[in-house]
Parts: C-alpha cells; sequence; structure tokens
C-alpha cells in the first residue's frame, strides 16, 4: 500500500467514526455537531505525512454532547453527597443529610469580572442546576450577589462550571476584592477566613493542574465529573494524543501549521495562543461552548482578515457562514470523540444514567 492509500484509508476510519457519532447522537443536537471532513481542508495543500499528523489530531479530539456533559455535571455534584453526608450513619438518616444540604445550599457560577454577563458559561450552569440537579430558584444567586447574602446568613456555597483548565479564572475571582451590599470591599477570600462556611466547586470537566493550582490558593472542595490528565494534551513527552513514537512530530507539525496560520505564539499568555491557555494544548469540545481556551488553536482559530482565509472554528455551520461570508473560503472545524482503546479520558467514576431510587443519595 502506497502512503497516499494508507493516508486516504486512515482518513476513510476517522470519518466513518465521526459520523457514526453523529448518526447515533453522541453528538448532539446533530445541527450543532462538528464538521470533521470542513475542518481537515485546512490541511489538504500540505505534505502526506502532516496529513497525517492532522488524522491523528483529530482522532484524538474528545467531544462532549449536551446529554454527555449532563450526566458529568449530575455526577460532579452527585458526589458531595459523600462529602457532606455522615458516614456510619443508616441510610436514611444519610438521605435526609443531603436532602437538607441540597435544600439550603447556595448555587452560583464563576466569573471573570465582579459584575457577570447573563452570557457567562458559569451562569448558563447555574441554570442547569435548576433543571439538572432540581435545585430551587431561589437557592440560584448572581455571584455578585452570593457575598452580600452570605455576610447576612453564612450557609454552604456550591459553585458550578463548565471546564476548568488552568484554575486561574476562580483563583482570580477568589483573591478579587468586590463591593458588597451592607459590608463595604470584600472578597470570597476575605469571608473565608472570618467565617466557618463550606465551599464546593462542581465543574463537569477538569484538568489536574487546575485543580492542584485551586487547591493550593483557595479553601474549597473540588468535585469534578471528570479529571483530564496532563497526558491528554497534544504537547508533552508523554501525550497520548499521538501515535507512540510520533508525539514530537505531531507537537512540531501543530506549532509549524499554528504559526504558518499566523496564530500567536505568547508562551500560553492568552487564549489564542497557538498552545492554548496556559499551554495546556488539550484537543477537546463542548457543547454549547466549543473548544475551551485551553484547547489548541487550530480547532477553534479564525483569521478573517487573512488573504488565506484560514479558520479552524468549532462554530455550528450556520454560525460560521455568517461569519465568514464576505471571504471566498469557508472552513468549519470538528472532532472525534477516541475510545478508550485509542487513548481518551475515561470518566474517574461512572455518572448515574438516571436518579434511582435505589441510590443512596438522590435528592
Amino acid at each position: 500500500m502506497s502512503e497516499a492509500e494508507r493516508i486516504e484509508s486512515k482518513r476513510e476510519r476517522v470519518l466513518a467514526k465521526c459520523r457514526y457519532f453523529k448518526q447515533v447522537g453522541v453528538w448532539s443536537p446533530l445541527s450543532e455537531a462538528p464538521d470533521p471532513e470542513q475542518w481537515l481542508t485546512n490541511f489538504s495543500g500540505l505534505s502526506e505525512d502532516d496529513q497525517s499528523l492532522a488524522l491523528d489530531l483529530l482522532d484524538s479530539f474528545m467531544y462532549f454532547g449536551e446529554d454527555q456533559i449532563n450526566q458529568l455535571f449530575y455526577a460532579a455534584v452527585q458526589f458531595l453527597s459523600h462529602i457532606v453526608t455522615s458516614e456510619g450513619q443508616t441510610l436514611s438518616h444519610r438521605r435526609e443529610e443531603w436532602r437538607r444540604f441540597l435544600d439550603a445550599a447556595i448555587i452560583t457560577s464563576v466569573t471573570d469580572d465582579e459584575r457577570p454577563s447573563v452570557t457567562d458559561s458559569g451562569i448558563a450552569y447555574a441554570r442547569k442546576a435548576r433543571r439538572v440537579l432540581e435545585i430551587g430558584e431561589s437557592q440560584i444567586i448572581a455571584p455578585d450577589k452570593v457575598l452580600a447574602e452570605l455576610y447576612r446568613a453564612p450557609r454552604d456555597v456550591i459553585f458550578v462550571d463548565d471546564f476548568v483548565g488552568t484554575g486561574t479564572q476562580f483563583v482570580t475571582m477568589w483573591m478579587r476584592p468586590q463591593e458588597v451590599d451592607g459590608v463595604g470591599t470584600s472578597s470570597w477570600a476575605d469571608f473565608a477566613k472570618a467565617h466557618k462556611v463550606r465551599f464546593f466547586y462542581c465543574p463537569a470537566l477538569a484538568h489536574e493542574l487546575g485543580l492542584k493550582h485551586i487547591d493550593r490558593n483557595c479553601p474549597v472542595r473540588v468535585s469534578p465529573g471528570n479529571v483530564i490528565q496532563s497526558s491528554h494534551g497534544a504537547l508533552g513527552p508523554d501525550s497520548r494524543l499521538w501515535p507512540v513514537d510520533r508525539a514530537a512530530a505531531g507537537i512540531e507539525f501543530v506549532r509549524r501549521v499554528s504559526l504558518s496560520a499566523g496564530i500567536p505564539d505568547t508562551d500560553g499568555a492568552v487564549p489564542n495562543d497557538w498552545r492554548g491557555f496556559g499551554k495546556l494544548g488539550l484537543a477537546l469540545g463542548l457543547h454549547n461552548l466549543g473548544p475551551p481556551d485551553a484547547t489548541l488553536a487550530l480547532f477553534r482559530w479564525e483569521d478573517h482578515s487573512a488573504k488565506s482565509c484560514s479558520s479552524c472554528s468549532l462554530r455550528p455551520r450556520e454560525d460560521m457562514r455568517a461569519h465568514t461570508r464576505n471571504f471566498d473560503c469557508r472552513r468549519y472545524s470538528g472532532a472525534a470523540s477516541r475510545s478508550n482503546t485509542t487513548g481518551s479520558a475515561a470518566p474517574d467514576r461512572t455518572p448515574p444514567v438516571e436518579r434511582s431510587s435505589s441510590e443512596p443519595f438522590t435528592r
């Protein structure tokens, strides 16, 4: 088999897997699913070796649809039942403890700014708590209002979110001074030092480096639905995203192609860095969010000023057309969830499929 035939065979295998995920609804809703064929056109003019590496990268991409995210989010909060209930007590006693905890806790989100926007992904996850976790509306409080509420009546707090990368967003929010009604200037850190309140953080997905960063700086118990290991980034020598003995070639491919497309090199200081924010180099996409900032920019880059019109964004097709209608070439990004046999991150604990009455700590 020639090299060209081998690459074509690999291409068909990877795309067949992507089509299967669309057909069975893993990538749902179908209208918002990634488009891997269009994404691959970004590399059609490159060498055979580069095209092969692009297929390896696509084969490693993990995409989490809405149902998967909901289950991971539910699992993240559900695991708190093992933390906040008393070991050694009867099942009925622990269930009652769990019910009281959920009924009393404040649910809020994580934001970049003191005054959050309604478009923040964390805000959406606070709303998701009401639907997925059956949390009362009165318990969901905007992040800029929570401290004032806590000073009036201290109680447990659950932060909810979609994704933790470097952990910088949470740590910055925790330390940032803000104006609190009836108190003056304060911060989450100030309040935590003076009050015995339990803080929990429940992201659907979290990178292990971000978890360590939060643990070093914030007295918060983090319970993620799934932990992403550093080896599931594309840029480390122990990366599981590349075939055996191809990591070095893969890293150089990503660097070279990214820089030639005009993607900046800031040593991970900005979200659009070719390595992704914090140099995490992930190959990851989430429903309604697309690739997080910690994902390789090759999966989300848009350069509407360049004559090449290179675009690697994971927007739904309709949105991308609106953004690129004045350009000659239109390229859309896609992704393939990778099975465990090809190196994807399996959940650390299996989230429950549904709320069964036999589960010890359901609401």
